[in-house]
């Protein structure tokens, strides 16, 4: 009895779930071929396991399906090593083995973090419109596009300041000599948006002196 090679090369390119799924979730079937007649040629699939480690997967003595026997968090695992044993039913049986690598899949569950909560910065009057002077810093856990972020400020008339939707660099949008006040505070809020994920952060307070 063997265990196709190009069948366990293919299965390697195909071990996937996408993390947070519910246990039972399908992740692949695999398929043992073994040339003998009766019960020399049954086969049964399994894993072979460490007895320490708990299993992460489960599969299906007589079909060969794998399926999740845990929620995933890609964040703290990126992707797990299973044995895969098809076993004959011989008097003296014969075991293959196929080793593959499932991997977890990100999914865009964390909500994108400031560096720091409050932001403060303070600003001379003639200071020229266009000037950039502070930049707000902002990371997601996640994976590929779902770690994209962009910056934006929530919306106030008139806009003095506004901030760069890449960068995260704040700048003067109008002359600040029209703050009549020796010195006004604006609380703003600034948005950071990942793919189909938006999230109110506060920064803090911007500060211009007069």
């Amino acid at each position: 009895m063997c265990l196709c090679h190009l069948q366990c090369q293919q299965y390697r390119e195909d071990g996937a779930v996408l993390e947070n799924q519910p246990v039972g979730t399908f992740v692949m079937q695999v398929h043992a071929v073994d040339a003998d007649e009766g019960s020399n040629g049954k086969v049964k699939y399994g894993f072979m396991h460490k007895d320490s480690a708990v299993p992460a997967f489960s599969i299906h003595p007589d079909t060969g399906v794998i399926v999740t026997a845990r929620k995933f968090d890609r964040e703290k695992q990126r992707e797990y090593a299973v044995t895969v044993t098809a076993t004959d039913q011989a008097a003296e049986p014969l075991i293959g083995i196929c080793q593959l690598n499932i991997l977890i899949l990100d999914e865009n569950d964390n909500s994108p973090k400031f560096e720091n909560l409050r932001y403060e910065y303070f600003l001379r009057e003639d200071t020229m419109i266009g000037t950039s002077f502070l930049r707000v810093a902002a990371h997601d856990d996640d994976y590929s596009t779902n770690a994209a972020v962009t910056y934006s400020m929530s919306a106030e008339q008139p806009e003095y300041l506004r901030v760069n939707p890449v960068t995260g660099w704040v700048y003067v949008n109008q002359p600040i000599s029209q703050v009549r006040l020796a010195l006004v505070g604006f609380r703003r809020r600034v948005l950071i948006s990942a793919p189909t994920r938006h999230v109110f952060i506060p920064s803090g307070y911007l500060c211009v002196t007069a």
